[in-house]
């Protein structure tokens, strides 16, 4: 099992009680993949570095959520602009999106940004610019990339998880414990710090080279391999840090690799002295977004009084921010929030305690946040999804269908599936 991310670890689990040996390796010194939640020590509050919520009512996940005895705190799905602190209500993305995908009738897959430029006279300017703020934000996507076939999927999904959005009370990291408790040690063998740098496979037989830590190398060897790990592992040169080139390549990967994007997001979790944001007389603050900030979109925690303020950008202006420190950060996340919600910087600096963040744009082991579809995803994703030569499984988010991708409950199932393939071989 290569990758200890939430599709690997569902997939070791469902292997392990069928009574399968596996050994997992994982890059990273930690398990959970895109799932990282860090304590607030001086509150004990969790903070989210990658996946925060939970969408719909998946019940896969929500049977080890339950299972835990774990909370769900659920969230209003309450947007609102605002600029100098004046807050307003947000267009309904929803339906603009809906009339934008209307503009398509024969559904031609195409790039989203080529339908926008199409259907630019039957929008008004600040409906258009709220379709591509969103779309580049919540998907993550470079719309010149973002195929229509797969937006409508999302939006399909979007529609069916209305009304049901969530967090984990202690964090999303909780599920990830539970999973690896769940792991049998007579049966799972899990390394961690440990990159595979080597892979080779021929029919019933994968050999496997990885480097520990301190540099060793271990040779491993076993009938089938589950490749959890995200879709730019495959894509990426074989010179890149935590590269995973499967030797010979398999038929037709290389060409299904590209029509899947993953997507760049960037956000900052900020703790202030107290929630400043609270008005007396005013409904608390969910989703707040702004126009041209580095950082235009913020959110409020649970519950929206705890000091804790999340600022995110998504698609091309989340590159913008790829590389940077989060000591670099807080300065374009104050600046911006402050614009928005109508306060002074520098009242901003002094209430500041603490700042988090963690660039998966350039963490060589996701270099990206979550994946979109391309034109031709669906064609690509089953292909993916296919055993090779009842030898080589693939797994992960990207490769769940139905609008489900770029999720945990997808990333869940998919491992789950894979695991359900290999064991029919």
């Amino acid at each position: 099992m290569v990758g200890g991310g939430v599709a690997g670890l569902a997939a070791a689990r469902r292997l392990a009680q069928a009574g399968r040996t596996v050994v997992l390796l994982e890059a990273r010194p930690r398990l959970g993949g895109r799932v990282h939640t860090v304590l607030d020590q001086p509150t004990g509050h969790a903070v989210e570095l990658g996946a925060e919520f939970l969408q719909g009512q998946p019940e896969a996940l929500l049977e080890v959520i339950r299972s835990a005895g774990l909370t769900l705190q659920q969230i209003p799905e309450w947007h609102e602009r605002a600029r100098e602190g004046r807050r307003r209500d947000f267009p309904d993305v929803e339906s603009l999106v809906d009339r934008l995908l209307a503009c398509n009738p024969n559904r031609r897959d195409r790039p989203v940004a080529n339908l926008i430029r199409q259907c630019t006279g039957k929008f008004q300017p600040d409906e258009l610019e709220a379709i591509t703020g969103y779309l580049e934000g919540f998907h993550a996507a470079d719309l010149e990339r973002f195929g229509t076939a797969a937006l409508a999927d999302n939006q399909t999904a979007e529609e069916q998880d209305a009304g049901h959005i969530a967090r984990l009370a202690g964090g999303y990291g909780q599920v990830v414990q539970q999973l690896a408790r769940s792991l049998k040690p007579e049966l799972v063998q899990i390394h961690t710090n440990t990159v595979v740098t080597r892979l080779a496979w021929k029919r019933g037989s994968v050999e496997v080279d990885a480097r520990t830590a301190e540099g060793e190398i271990l040779r491993l060897q076993a009938a089938q391999a589950v490749l959890a790990v995200p879709l730019t592992t495959l894509k990426a040169s074989r010179s890149e840090e935590g590269a995973l080139l499967p030797d010979p390549a398999p038929a037709g990967w290389t060409e299904a690799l590209a029509h899947l994007e993953m997507g760049a997001a960037q956000h900052i979790v900020l703790r202030f002295e107290s929630a400043w944001w609270m008005e007396q007389g005013e409904p608390p603050p969910v989703f707040v977004h702004g126009r041209g900030e580095p950082v235009p979109v913020w959110w409020t925690g649970s519950p929206p009084e705890a000091p804790f303020l999340t600022g995110w950008a998504g698609g091309p202006q989340a590159l913008r921010l790829a590389g940077q420190t989060v000591k670099q950060l807080i300065p374009l996340a104050l600046g911006s929030a402050a614009r928005i919600f109508g306060r002074e910087v520098r009242e901003l600096a002094r209430e500041l305690r603490a700042a988090y963040s963690h660039d998966w744009t350039s963490d060589p082991y996701a270099r990206g946040a979550y994946s979109y579809g391309g034109v031709g995803a669906a064609r690509a994703r089953e292909l993916l999804r296919r055993p090779v030569s009842g030898t080589l499984f693939l797994s992960g988010e990207a490769l769940v269908d139905e609008g489900r991708n770029a999720t945990v409950p997808g990333a869940f199932t998919s491992g789950i599936r894979s695991a359900e393939a290999l064991l029919r071989t």
